[in-house]
């Protein structure tokens, strides 16, 4: 925008005093954006969600802990263009491995990306079948209530192996990746029904299946995906705790004269 001198000299004083500034891709209900701004004082950080709604319950979220972050609907597979070059951190926390195109939403990551040879980028992953006993409840009990849900179903994400996680990251244009992993996480929960709620009301995937379901079907997969969380994970005050593992791949944007 057009200032006077003095607006300008401000202005310009206001970025030189701003922090570094973190693009979270897929931010969910904000838990990585939120740590982020709470943590380190002077990021500025900038939120985004394909889904308005995950986008809205981060403003609100934020904006009840005092956290100044910039809150933006945008598929991550298609950034802002105004964005290039902006950022000199980026994350995508169990978000990117679930795009239809992983590797063009890190080549999207790494456009937005400052071109110094300085700008980092860090995704999560969770791992193999037998690696994430706790994701695997809902599609078991699929199996056994409406296996014809399941047929001829894609993954719905990709397997967080290191070949795979580094493969895709270089793609995308990062250099010196690393993967790290795996690394044990526990889905805990209060309850059997609080285990049934996490997947079936907060995973688009899941809500997707369960309203093909007849209502007998959803009743009986409520029943089966509670008796296999108390199986798997019930402890004797009747929460729910299953490990699930994750793997994390870290890279940095090169300099422009080292990408030319």
């Amino acid at each position: 925008r057009k200032t006077t001198n003095g607006d300008e000299e401000e202005e310009e004083a206001d970025k030189q005093l701003a922090g570094p500034s973190l693009l979270d891709v897929g931010c969910g209900t904000g838990v990585g954006s939120i740590y982020a701004s709470q943590h380190h004082v002077n990021f500025q950080v900038t939120a985004t969600d394909v889904s308005a709604f995950m986008v809205e319950r981060t403003k609100k979220r934020s904006i009840s802990l005092n956290q100044d972050i910039e809150c933006v609907i945008s598929d991550g597979q298609t950034l802002p263009s105004t964005w290039t070059n902006r950022f000199d951190y980026a994350m995508g926390s169990f978000s990117v491995i679930f795009f239809k195109n992983v590797t063009k939403g890190l080549e999207e990551i790494c456009r937005c990306l400052k071109g110094n040879g300085k700008s980092k980028v860090a995704i999560s992953c969770w791992g193999k079948a037998d690696e994430t006993p706790a994701f695997q409840v809902f599609p078991d009990a699929i199996k056994e209530v409406a296996p014809e849900l399941l047929e001829g179903s894609k993954p719905k994400r990709i397997t967080g192996i290191p070949p795979v996680l580094k493969s895709i990251t270089e793609q995308a244009g990062f250099v010196d990746v690393q993967v790290v992993g795996p690394i044990k996480r526990y889905i805990t929960v209060a309850s059997s029904e609080a285990f049934y709620d996490r997947f079936a009301l907060g995973s688009p995937n899941t809500k997707g299946t369960i309203t093909k379901m007849s209502s007998e079907q959803r009743h009986l997969l409520k029943k089966k995906v509670m008796e296999l969380a108390e199986e798997r994970g019930g402890k004797p005050d009747g929460t729910i705790e299953i490990p699930s593992s994750a793997y994390f791949a870290y890279g940095t944007k090169p300099s422009f004269s080292q990408s030319s």
